[in-house]
């Protein structure tokens, strides 16, 4: 049994004919899955800084590892997070990883930063729950500055995680160490659920690397 919607097919029956109505088409999928499931993400904000806290040599000398705090000037207020990055230390170009990350240590045996500064990329790591508990609490961090309407489509965890991770391509967009044209964000399970979504999302990403995100996730079952 096909449990797929025609993804070239918009809802009320009319088919997709061109990469205009493609995109069209895009966008009415994403508000689907925003008024049915994961709520809508927060709009971008006016503006996006980083606070420098910690810098420290990493992988041999190739690379930093530096220690941010994102502040978001949203409409509704500052929104701020923790997260930290390896940057490699050369004047290149490098493909951009964002990931979400179910621990907070700066070295994590989940992103073996070593081997991905060695394979030319840079990253950034972002702990899930410094952006904002795993929890029903949204009184927790950034999700205190947005409110909420009770009507079932306010922005669940995921979409306030997925929100977070594109404001730290935001931050890093004109950074002459980072290839705005290679971008991905990565996450496991329920985090793998977010990359995906934040993608479905920004369009600025290119690639999602999406580990068992499961039943509303890459799961077609």
């Amino acid at each position: 049994m096909n449990i797929l919607p025609d993804i070239l097919t918009f809802e009320n029956g009319k088919k997709v004919e061109n990469a205009a109505q493609f995109a069209e088409r895009r966008k009415e999928l994403v508000d689907i899955l925003s008024r049915r499931a994961y709520g809508y993400v927060p709009a971008a904000p006016k503006s996006v800084r980083l606070e420098e806290t910690a810098r420290d040599k990493a992988c041999a000398g190739f690379a930093e590892a530096v220690q941010y705090v994102l502040h978001a000037d949203t409409q509704y207020g500052e929104a701020s997070f923790p997260f930290h990055a390896f940057l490699p230390k050369d004047e290149k170009k490098h493909p951009f990883v964002v990931m979400l990350n179910f621990r907070s240590d700066i070295y994590d045996k989940y992103y073996p930063a070593e081997e991905i500064i060695d394979k030319g990329f840079a990253i950034a790591i972002v702990h899930y729950e410094d952006i904002s508990t795993d929890d029903g609490d949204f009184t927790s961090g950034i999700a205190s500055v947005f409110p909420r309407e009770g009507k079932g489509t306010d922005p669940s965890k995921l979409s306030l995680w997925a929100w977070a991770a594109s404001r730290i391509i935001d931050a890093f967009w004109d950074n002459e160490l980072i290839d705005s044209e290679n971008i991905a964000v990565a996450g496991h399970s329920r985090l793998g659920k977010t990359s995906l979504w934040c993608a479905a999302n920004d369009e600025r990403i290119k690639y999602v690397f999406d580990n068992n995100s499961g039943c509303m996730g890459d799961s077609l079952e």
